[in-house]
């Protein structure tokens, strides 16, 4: 074997323990290393295919449950402030979909498919087994008032305005009164707003709604 072919080997390896580890942005950079030296396999373009996909997820559900570090969602794990978020891009780079603090708010590749799927986005699959997006939301998509947010079964908040109207599609006002109002009952009686809007399953917006007055108790956010 020659020492061009025991590199390309382990980039392949490389490639498989970092897709192994959900690292798909190194399983990328490896395979394509290899593409680029002229050496190819149908095993090199299934893994291949898939990272592109799951990578793909991870980015969408980025970008639906608003996870700008700065300008994202209230209910987002990690925030920082504008002068803080400029100094993380310039050591770890612009593209902040890559950094590991945000991608530590994803869910599994199955809960967060199916939050896409809740969005209207729809998959194939190709005749190579590869699972990817088969179009843009088949549904028209409306931006509400207030926001929907979903816990994982791994207990991970998500929210997003945007929504598919489907037919039939009802919206429950007592549901939402409920949940506001148990919420504020919870902060008064010690609880912090994050808590209670956990416990309840409601949105910051929601109790806002129903009374609840913003005050300097608020929940700190990390800085880095």
């Amino acid at each position: 074997m020659t020492m061009k072919q025991k590199n390309i080997l382990k980039k392949y390896q490389n490639g498989l323990d970092a897709y192994s580890d959900g690292n798909y942005q190194l399983t990328i950079q490896e395979m394509e290393s290899i593409l680029r030296q002229n050496w190819e396999s149908p095993q090199l373009y299934y893994n291949l295919g898939n990272a592109y996909f799951r990578e793909k997820v991870i980015r969408k559900f980025i970008e639906i449950c608003n996870l700008h570090p700065v300008h994202g969602s209230y209910f987002r794990e990690y925030s920082l402030d504008m002068r803080n978020f400029y100094t993380k891009c310039e050591r770890d780079g612009y593209d902040w979909y890559r950094w590991e603090e945000v991608r530590k708010q994803c869910m599994s590749l199955e809960d967060m498919i199916s939050a896409l799927e809740d969005a209207g986005y729809r998959f194939k699959i190709s005749e190579d087994n590869i699972i990817d997006f088969e179009d843009s939301p088949k549904f028209p998509l409306v931006k509400s008032r207030e926001p929907i947010m979903k816990i994982s079964k791994n207990n991970i908040k998500t929210e997003t305005d945007r929504h598919p109207v489907l037919n039939g599609m009802l919206y429950d006002k007592d549901l939402k009164r409920r949940n506001a109002l148990r919420a504020i009952e919870m902060i008064k009686e010690g609880a912090t707003v994050k808590e209670a809007i956990k416990a309840c399953q409601t949105s910051h917006s929601s109790i806002c709604d129903f009374g609840y007055k913003r005050t300097h108790r608020q929940i700190g956010r990390a800085h880095v």
